[in-house]
């Protein structure tokens, strides 16, 4: 059996819609949701959605329904939740994002296809905060897909920005790896979830589909949007490093110069971001960071290919 788990935070109204895509699946799963809703101003709007939510999730045998005694470090949080899954198979879903008919059942044909695989990725469809598309991830090209990946293969691929473990809604995995690696640690803030799934492909194997499963919401009040950008780009600095060490005496000079390509195009990624929405922010971080495109002339290849896909086709991963 395959579970999904929500851990909810806040959005009670997109904690509903999310649960209810969940719920519409036309086969047997698990619902798990952790919810800290209790630190919500009880007004009688969040009171009522609330209750709406509780009673879809009441009237399903499939729901296992928890709510979180006090405030946890999201780390911590999305490991209770996985552990409350009893699943052989766990996907973690953000509160703000739905899972498209059918995904469920074309979870567990990939499964009985790649039975020893530990890791899935497939891809996703981007939606806005009021769940208008915005457009569709682009298929893997056949170097990637129709086999398992090794874990050199999969930690080389990205650093290279050429595969998209990324998100927890557009991964699956066992359960047991999840045990095995230690699930989610306190090492980074903003990139804990990449981390992770850098440690699972680097302990077993990893698989990626060509199949859309899932929306992923994109707004200006998600948790990751309220990040300072340092610590945005200091969390990918340490987890580029740790990805090559990760990667040991199979990582090379390329892998090197596409991880330092990649933080600077983050560096740039979020200047753009911060021209209309935060300009202060602008000199400070170039002030501080301008070292970057200085230590491995090599790199800046890697940052021109991230540029140049995100200009044509609005994904670095298809450059």
């Amino acid at each position: 059996m395959i579970s999904i788990c929500i851990p909810a935070y806040k959005h009670v109204a997109l904690t509903h819609e999310c649960a209810q895509s969940v719920l519409r699946q036309d086969t047997d799963l698990e619902l798990v949701v952790l919810d800290d809703f209790y630190l919500l101003d009880q007004t009688a709007e969040n009171i009522r959605q609330i209750e709406a939510l509780r009673e879809l999730l009441h009237a399903d045998r499939r729901v296992k329904c928890v709510s979180n005694e006090k405030l946890l470090p999201i780390q911590d949080n999305w490991n209770k939740a996985v552990s409350l899954c009893s699943g052989s198979h766990v996907k973690l879903m953000g509160a703000d994002d739905n899972m498209l008919p059918g995904s469920v059942a074309k979870m567990q044909a990939m499964v009985q296809a790649q039975p020893a695989v530990a890791f899935h990725g497939h891809l996703a469809n981007l939606i806005d905060a009021q769940g208008k598309l915005i457009r569709q991830q682009k298929r893997y090209g056949d170097r990637f897909t129709n086999r398992p990946l090794t874990g050199t293969e999969a930690l080389q691929g990205k650093l290279r920005q050429q595969v998209r473990f990324k998100e927890p809604a557009c991964n699956f995995f066992l359960k047991c790896a999840w045990e095995k690696v230690g699930g989610y640690d306190t090492r980074f803030r903003f990139v804990f979830d990449v981390d992770f799934n850098s440690k699972l492909m680097a302990s077993s194997s990893s698989m990626l589909w060509n199949e859309t499963l899932v929306e992923l919401r994109r707004h200006q009040n998600s948790d990751g949007a309220q990040l300072p950008a340092s610590l945005a780009l200091m969390d990918l600095a340490g987890l580029v490093e740790a990805i090559t060490q990760r990667l040991g005496t199979a990582c090379t000079s390329q892998d090197r110069a596409a991880a330092a390509g990649w933080v600077q195009y983050r560096l740039l990624e979020l200047l753009a971001q911060r021209v209309r929405s935060r300009p202060l922010d602008i000199a400070k971080l170039l002030s501080s960071n301008l070292g970057l495109f200085a230590k491995n002339p090599a790199s800046w290849y890697w940052m021109l290919k991230l540029l140049a896909g995100r200009a044509l086709y609005h994904d670095v991963q298809q450059a």
